[in-house]
């Protein structure tokens, strides 16, 4: 008999309010939106004359670096810059936005975040 009020003691001593609530808070509670490529000009030495190739070197999601090799082999201006853009696909999608919590997107009857 006394262990079990011995037990039941300790859960009531122990026991949280809300059981759902982690131990442990989350230091980090800032999203950081992340920063895409956009554009860079590159400016190549007066005596170029023929581009032979563009090498891109990447991480992937895995973090391994990796390397993809263009071969161009085509004359070129070099008073004119090399100008390498990015782009984002853009979707002919609707945009919610709640309360500058999250957006939701919707194409296709397919939701997006």
């Amino acid at each position: 008999m006394r262990i079990l009020i011995l037990i039941i003691m300790n859960v009531l001593l122990f026991a949280r309010i809300n059981p759902f609530e982690p131990v442990i808070n989350p230091q980090n509670k800032i999203i950081i939106k992340p920063e895409f490529f956009k554009e860079k000009k590159v400016y190549l030495p007066n005596d170029a004359r023929i581009l032979k190739k563009i090498i891109f070197v990447y991480q992937n999601s895995s973090g391994d670096i990796k390397n993809k090799e263009i071969l161009i082999n085509k004359n070129i201006d070099f008073h004119s810059p090399v100008v390498i853009t990015h782009k984002p696909k853009t979707f002919g999608i609707k945009e919610y936005k709640f309360d500058s919590l999250f957006t939701l997107f919707i194409k296709n009857k397919k939701l997006f975040t």
